[in-house]
């Protein structure tokens, strides 16, 4: 049918994803690839100038995308039980369409 090589999933960690674990399963029986977990993320509150200073504003994004890479983590310990190689990774940006394709071209 197809040789599928990569697959990159944009999930948002703290939705529920069960649907995503459902289709990265019904993909792995058909053919062996690494799954690479992506994460999208921005908030207005994070932006600059807006609340807080920019050396404070560096520190709280980056824990912002430590928390979500984590979320993130344990999604992957699910399917990497299931026997997948996979990596994940959590992208500050706006809009999320264009971190998605930065993902992708990184990946």
């Amino acid at each position: 049918m197809f040789n599928l090589e990569n697959v990159l999933v944009v999930v948002d960690p703290y939705a529920a994803n069960d649907h995503v674990l459902q289709r990265v399963r019904y993909l792995q029986r058909m053919d062996d690839f690494d799954v690479h977990l992506v994460s999208a993320d921005y908030t207005q509150y994070l932006v600059e100038g807006y609340y807080f200073d920019s050396v404070e504003l560096e520190r709280l994004r980056r824990e912002y995308l430590d928390e979500r890479k984590e979320a993130l983590e344990q999604i992957a310990e699910t399917l990497r039980a299931m026997g997948l190689r996979v990596t994940t990774s959590a992208h500050w940006g706006h809009p999320a369409y264009r971190v998605i394709v930065d993902a992708v071209r990184d990946t």
